[in-house]
């Protein structure tokens, strides 16, 4: 039991290494960039158990509150995690659970399905945080916020459950 937990730590550091690396590279979009940080949120719930996902994910929340460059377009601090689109930061938490949930099922399309609850999940917080930070409206902030990025996350939410099947295959004890 005692191995497991370190090979989880071990595993969790790794996928909060790869989220500080991975998350700043964006095409930059006003007022929401497109990232990689979705496709690493859907990573970590795949790879980690539920927990220590969740871990991952609130030390990479550390890291940017204190003013690491880890956020897209290599920004960090307060501000931007608690600004208008930090919402979507925190809704990587729901993201990371539902998708480790998830993978307790045989069935990949159940596992897709908890993917893109956790998704759903994350757009709904960060809209609410960034209707109540900017004051727009419900359409403007879903055409500004959400709608653009759905292919997008979707398509994230596919590659990396594909990487992590891909991995399995090969042997790859994850």
């Amino acid at each position: 039991m005692q191995k497991q937990n370190v090979k989880n730590l071990a595993l969790g550091a790794v996928m909060t290494a790869l989220m500080c690396v991975l998350a700043p590279i964006s095409i930059p979009l006003d007022p929401v960039p497109i990232t990689l940080s979705v496709f690493c949120a859907f990573l970590i719930g795949l790879v980690l158990p539920g927990h220590y996902g969740l871990l991952s994910i609130l030390v990479y929340v550390v890291l940017a509150i204190i003013g690491l460059p880890v956020c897209a377009n290599y920004t960090g601090g307060a501000a931007v995690v608690f600004g208008p689109t930090g919402g979507y930061i925190i809704g990587y938490f729901f993201i990371v659970l539902l998708t480790a949930m998830g993978k307790h099922t045989r069935n990949t399309w159940a596992l897709f399905a908890a993917m893109l609850g956790g998704l759903a999940l994350c757009y709904v917080f960060g809209t609410a945080w960034f209707m109540i930070s900017t004051g727009n409206p419900l359409w403007i902030s879903l055409s500004w916020c959400v709608l653009p990025f759905i292919p997008f996350d979707v398509a994230k939410g596919a590659a990396s459950l594909a990487l992590v099947r891909l991995l399995q295959m090969r042997g790859v004890a994850i």
